[in-house]
């Protein structure tokens, strides 16, 4: 009976065993020893009766007054001990959370750090399309500046040349003889036929072709000719457009002034124009070179040679 004890909740010290309740804090100290002592039950009064009075003495302090406060007491203290007990699972939980959402986050960051690196290299595909796109712009830039050089270069040489031209025209103005024949160029007629119409050959087109379509016979070509002197008969093609009379009855007649025979062969007569070389006539008329021109016409502006058709 002479022990002592102290107050668990408060930590009071010296308190005596037979005390029930704490004097600092008012804590039963009566539930304290029930649970240190395994939850046995209390004796109650009028069922065992103790033999001995030391068994009376035991039994007297274990049996409060106030023994329905001390068990409130003791349910308050279980109820808080659960509300403890259930913060932490629920701290527990929220740790188990938080670690997940902290995995959550790591697999964002990767899948943040894939999509940067791929940005990044995307990034420097467009660069260096950017530089490439910069080199060809430089490359054009450069090329228009050698045109330009080019262009001022051929300027200068046309200006030369038309220098040469001019001269040449200059010096030929004092050979003699060479007013005769411009006059003489002058007075070679045009076409004949006041009305003249427009044909739009085409690539597969021949001057046989055309003649036999507009007349009705190929033969009468020389007439296309004479109306087309500078025609090249050997690459008609579609950029050329041919003349010809409007009526068809002259054309025979015409024939017949242009055309002529000489050796059993026929030939057409052509007015050298301005210009003109032999060379160049057998170039625009004649298949055979060698045997072009028929002998005896002198070879002049203004004056008229024959040219084989055969």
């Amino acid at each position: 009976m002479g022990g002592v004890t102290t107050c668990p909740v408060c930590g009071f010290s010296n308190i005596p065993e037979d005390r029930p309740t704490c004097p600092q804090c008012d804590a039963d100290l009566v539930c304290f020893r029930l649970l240190e002592d395994g939850f046995s039950a209390p004796p109650v009064s009028g069922t065992d009766i103790p033999d001995t009075d030391e068994a009376v003495e035991q039994a007297a302090p274990s049996c409060p007054k106030n023994t329905t406060g001390s068990w409130g007491r003791g349910i308050w203290i279980c109820v808080a001990a659960m509300v403890v007990l259930a913060i932490i699972l629920i701290s527990l939980a929220a740790t188990r959370r938080l670690a997940n959402l902290a995995d959550s986050i790591a697999a964002l960051d990767a899948r943040l750090m894939k999509i940067t690196f791929k940005i990044d290299r995307h990034s420097g595909q467009v660069d260096r399309t950017h530089d490439v796109s910069k080199d060809t712009q430089n490359t054009a830039i450069r090329i228009g500046n050698q045109i330009k050089t080019l262009e001022s270069h051929i300027e200068r040489m046309d200006s030369r040349v038309e220098e040469a031209v001019e001269t040449l025209i200059s010096v030929r103005k004092k050979i003699p003889g060479d007013i005769d024949q411009k006059e003489r160029a002058e007075e070679i007629p045009d076409p004949p036929g006041p009305c003249m119409k427009e044909y739009r050959a085409k690539d597969t087109d021949t001057l046989w072709g055309i003649a036999r379509d507009l007349w009705g016979s190929g033969i009468y070509y020389p007439v296309l000719i004479t109306c087309n002197p500078h025609l090249n008969i050997f690459t008609i093609n579609r950029r050329d457009r041919l003349k010809y009379p409007c009526d068809k009855t002259r054309v025979p007649e015409m024939y017949r002034q242009i055309i002529a025979v000489k050796q059993d062969r026929r030939y057409w007569k052509y007015t050298v124009r301005p210009g003109d070389t032999p060379q160049s006539v057998a170039d625009r008329y004649c298949s055979d070179k060698n045997n072009c021109f028929v002998n005896g016409f002198p070879f002049e502006t203004g004056a008229v040679i024959g040219i084989f058709l055969e």
